[in-house]
């Protein structure tokens, strides 16, 4: 009885030492299970900067981001309706990485849920999904002045303030004012929606400004507005600047006469001012 104990001990060590030495201890049960669900994240545009939910962007750019499964990654589609629609992005070889390049003046400017969602190779696949909240902005801010000497004249060596409002659906980053022509100084713009700046030192001569406002996605307005010939065009009855945006962009404003037609004799590169 001990010899057949003592043999039945050996054999047991060789099972131990057989199978610690094996990777796959499922000998004959097929290839690994598919258990973890695939991961996705989002990472950079195209151009190496990091994407921040709640970006405004415009034109065409690359989002890119990682993928990873224990097995491996079937696609990775995108969409930038919340989940209506879906396109295929481009997966790298080693299938941990993706990209995607879009134009967003192919979509109406406004906020964009959009959704990465990848897939795993399993024969059921599995799913997870990333979510970023973006603005798809294409249009530049419209931009009016509302007081200043334009098509008047001011004393030399007095200061006058130039102010003006501005206008964007998606928030405007700043107002500038330029000096085209003329010598004089001119302060920082404050403001945004309602700015103002003070022009001072002048000497007599004639001079021209340049006004322009660009928003948080980086258009910036090729034209302007004053108010005289905005208030004039519409029959003397004022209008604001949000209506005016609207009508720059071709919708239409209930009671208002302007056009979107007529605004193209009174849109501004700049503004003439005489210094006597």
């Amino acid at each position: 009885m001990g010899e057949i104990i003592k043999k039945l001990k050996y054999l047991v060590i060789a099972f131990v030492i057989l199978f610690a030495g094996c990777p796959n201890t499922m000998v004959g049960l097929g290839d690994k299970v598919d258990i973890d669900a695939p991961s996705v994240s989002i990472g950079k545009y195209g151009d190496g900067s990091l994407i921040v939910n709640g970006d405004y962007v415009k034109g065409t750019i690359t989002l890119t981001g990682s993928a990873s499964d224990d097995i491996g990654i079937k696609e990775v589609k995108i969409s930038f309706d919340g989940g209506t629609t879906f396109s295929v992005a481009e997966v790298s070889t080693d299938g941990q990485s993706w990209s995607y390049t879009v134009d967003t003046s192919q979509y109406e400017d406004g906020e964009k849920d959009i959704i990465v969602l990848v897939s795993d190779t399993s024969p059921t696949p599995k799913t997870s999904e990333e979510r970023l909240l973006l603005y798809f902005d294409n249009t530049p801010p419209v931009v009016m002045v509302t007081v200043s000497p334009g098509y008047t004249s001011a004393a030399s060596d007095s200061e006058f303030s130039i102010k003006g409002e501005a206008t964007d659906p998606y928030r405007i980053r700043r107002v500038s004012v330029e000096i085209i022509s003329g010598s004089a100084d001119i302060s920082n713009v404050e403001g945004t929606n309602s700015w103002s700046c003070v022009l001072s030192n002048a000497v007599t001569g004639t001079y021209s400004l340049k006004v322009t406002a660009e928003d948080f996605a980086g258009n910036i307005s090729s034209h302007f507005f004053h108010y005289n010939d905005v208030n004039s065009l519409n029959g003397g009855t004022y209008i604001t600047i949000e209506n005016l945006y609207t009508i720059e962009n071709g919708g239409d404003v209930d009671g208002a006469s302007i056009t979107t037609a007529s605004l193209e004799g009174i849109r501004l590169s700049e503004l003439d001012l005489s210094v006597d």
